[in-house]
């Protein structure tokens, strides 16, 4: 059986997940690709899209052509939404020889990358697709929240979710991976997924990396003080009011000085207590992993979330 995975970059949190299941799979001798349009890891099988010379052209001219007529949108309101995405993207993937090749294809996170027209109208294949967030079944916004905020592009958020529905709608063979159960609960009630199998299957952790440590000895690395309760908060964004670290910082102000609060993720300033250690972003697994095994509890505080990479890693 021959995997490709399809996912518009190789990083991020669900960049980071497309990876992992990619690399249990290679490790369980299945064969398996990534088809990314973003490439900055070095995992093997790992391949770039290669844009033709048309394309490249294309999206340099100042013309209303696909995800072009949307510039003046993002332009306009991209500010106002966490990430904002739209599905005419300019390169058709349904030559390429990985998904030629492929007994099944695997979308992930695809953002403005992906034709869905093109893609769904020619693929006849199976296709699963992993619900990285709830871009695939809204419109141009990936959560309901960002959708809430800009009522007043209502009218364009219900233009573009319909158009994605009539075009996922011509899907060969589709069935849908929800993360966990309250994205499963949201997908099928959308008219894009109702119909379609749905499952639940959780991000893949290495439970070799992810895993207990002595407590004293990883405490000492990172000069967290011995004697106090240590809560950890990470965001790779922790300015994005939907991850709720406002709500963190104004509950930790309540929590006495035996509290000790490690936060990583993009520098911020924080005018709070001394009871905070900045410690800034890690992109070494093992990093993390100590950094886990130091803290006694994880505070997840998002207001919404698709069991983040975060959360797995923490229970490990």
């Amino acid at each position: 059986m021959k995997i490709v995975h399809i996912l518009s970059a190789d990083s991020g949190g669900a960049g980071l997940a497309a990876l992992r299941l990619h690399q249990a799979l290679l490790a369980s001798n299945i064969d398996s690709d990534i088809l990314c349009f973003y490439k900055q890891s070095k995992v093997p099988h790992v391949v770039c899209v290669e844009r033709t010379t048309c394309t490249k052209i294309l999206m340099r001219l100042p013309i209303p052509f696909k995800n072009g007529k949307y510039k003046k949108v993002r332009n306009s309101y991209g500010n106002l939404y966490e990430c904002i995405s739209f599905p005419e993207g300019y390169d058709c993937i349904t030559d390429h020889p990985l998904v030629k090749s492929a007994d099944i294809i695997n979308l992930h996170w695809v953002g403005s990358s992906l034709n869905y027209k093109l893609f769904f109208r020619n693929i006849k294949k199976p296709i699963i697709w992993t619900l990285h967030d709830m871009n695939p079944f809204l419109g141009c916004a990936h959560y309901q929240g960002d959708v809430e905020k800009n009522i007043d592009n209502y009218a364009l958020e219900t233009k573009i979710r319909k158009k994605k529905e009539k075009w996922i709608h011509q899907a060969f063979h589709l069935e849908i991976v929800n993360l966990c159960d309250w994205m499963k609960n949201l997908t099928i009630q959308s008219e894009a997924f109702k119909t379609y199998p749905q499952h639940i299957i959780r991000n893949s952790v290495n439970i070799e990396v992810f895993k207990l440590y002595n407590k004293e000895y990883v405490r000492s690395i990172w000069n967290v003080p011995n004697g106090k309760t240590v809560l950890l908060f990470i965001s790779q964004n922790i300015s994005n009011p939907r991850k709720g670290f406002d709500i963190l910082l104004e509950a930790i102000k309540k929590l006495d000085d035996k509290t000790h609060l490690m936060i990583i993720g993009e520098s911020i300033t924080i005018q709070s207590k001394a009871n905070i250690q900045y410690i800034g972003s890690i992109h070494d697994e093992q990093l993390m992993a100590l950094a886990y095994a130091a803290a006694d509890a994880f505070i997840l505080p998002s207001r919404e979330d698709n069991l983040p990479n975060t959360m797995l890693e923490s229970l490990c």
